[in-house]
């Protein structure tokens, strides 16, 4: 029997005693299959119309970009939608995999399957319904998103769908009005827990955006990458960061920053394979993918300064490690650690694991208190007031960055020793 909230239940219940059958459907239904708990679902009416449904149920009636009308349902904090289908056959040639495509009949608690998702469950494959996949193609990421959470595979069938509707995806991928769907499949892609075969399908179907694309056959050295191109150690390093990151808060931030830490490299990489500046480039054309793709600011502002500094090494110094504190601001030198230590593990046969020299210099971080946070500066505006009567002006802010920058060279350390440093040096 399907686990179904009694809320639901009672409202299901009132539509079947005054007539109108109806059933979960999709979602809900595949979680039961699967043995997962349901946390989302969707019920559909047969036969019936919007107005009638929320006479007997209330809610909202709520306007279709197809031009349907449905009813949403608020209640005990749970929302929930009742479709009104022809029939269930036809609702169902309308979904997009198999094992979306089936419903839960409450009075006979069975499940209805029209298009085989049991079978295909059972074999965890992804079928596509019918040809109106194409309505919406970019129902290819949540293709995407069921490889990399469920571990499924792509039958080869609807592999070679795929192929077939490139253009309208490609076209519906690129345009900045769907940037929100992208970046909602992308969020769960990233951190599932067979990420990188969800990227080798996407390789697949010719679904990937160009940035990861071209990675595709960009070589590099042999000795420091035995593992091959930069798209094939990219998703080592992502397989690493969503395995070493599974369910942790700043999974995303992390397995983000590896999927784009190298897209710089096809743009810079020499005919030695030497690929300098990659970083500087990569962290520019990094801004620019997640801000077509809808990634949040909040997001892009953590993800740009770990790419930006992922290459930095020879940090054996209280200073150095100080000055790149406030580089990776806002993100934190233990976050840029485990971006090193992903960068470093994506390269089979080489050992993975945390290099030594990230290591240790995650040991002076956290001796010097900035592995988590950055240095605050010692010397503040308020000194310069009370101290040598200045008043607030852009020389102000002058004084202030070069005490700042004398700060994290380890000039000083105290107020004092500040405000001896801007006399010293002439700055007051």
């Amino acid at each position: 029997m399907m686990n179904i909230p009694n809320t639901l239940n009672n409202l299901m219940r009132i539509l079947i005693r005054n007539g109108i059958d109806c059933y979960v459907a999709g979602g809900a239904v595949r979680d039961h299959i699967m043995g997962r708990v349901p946390n989302d679902f969707d019920v559909v009416a047969v036969g019936t119309d919007a107005q009638s449904i929320q006479n007997l149920v209330g809610g909202n009636l709520i306007s279709q970009s197809s031009g349907k009308m449905i009813v949403e349902v608020h209640v005990d904090g749970q929302v929930y939608q009742f479709s009104v289908v022809d029939s269930l056959s036809e609702d169902a040639r309308s979904r997009d995999f198999t094992m979306n495509a089936m419903f839960y009949d409450i009075v006979e608690n069975r499940v209805i399957d029209l298009v085989g998702g049991i079978g295909h469950i059972d074999n965890g494959v992804i079928h596509h319904v019918s040809n109106r996949f194409v309505n919406d193609p970019l129902r290819i990421l949540r293709a995407a998103r069921f490889v990399s959470v469920f571990g499924f595979s792509v039958h080869a069938e609807t592999l070679r769908y795929f192929r077939s509707i490139n253009r309208q995806f490609v076209s519906d991928f690129n345009n900045p009005n769907n940037g929100s769907r992208v970046y909602a499949e992308y969020s769960r892609i990233l951190v599932g827990r067979f990420v990188r075969n969800a990227f080798l399908m996407l390789q697949d179907a010719n679904a990937l955006p160009r940035e990861i694309s071209d990675l595709v056959g960009c070589q590099q050295s042999p000795v420091y990458h035995p593992e091959g191109d930069v798209f094939n150690h990219t998703l080592h390093t992502l397989q690493y960061a969503a395995t070493r990151m599974m369910g942790r808060e700043d999974a995303l931030v992390i397995c983000l920053t590896m999927l784009l830490h190298d897209i710089g490299k096809p743009a810079t990489v020499d005919a030695n394979l030497h690929a300098f500046g990659h970083e500087d480039v990569g962290a520019e054309m990094a801004a620019d993918f997640m801000s077509r793709y809808g990634f949040p600011n909040e997001i892009a502002n953590r993800v740009l300064p770990l790419i930006r500094c992922h290459m930095r090494r020879d940090l054996n110094t209280p200073s150095a490690v100080r000055r790149l504190s406030v580089d990776v601001a806002p993100e934190s030198l233990d976050n840029l650690a485990i971006v090193m230590e992903c960068d470093s593990s994506g390269r089979p046969p080489l050992p993975s694991g945390m290099p030594l020299d990230v290591s240790n210099m995650l040991q002076i971080a956290r001796d010097l208190n900035v592995s988590s946070n950055q240095p605050q500066p010692i010397l503040q505006g308020r000194h310069l007031i009370s101290v040598f009567q200045m008043s607030p002006s852009p020389r102000f802010g002058e004084v202030l960055s070069a005490a700042f920058r004398a700060q994290i060279d380890g000039q000083f350390d105290t107020l004092e020793g500040a405000l001896s440093f801007v006399v010293d040096a002439g700055l007051v």
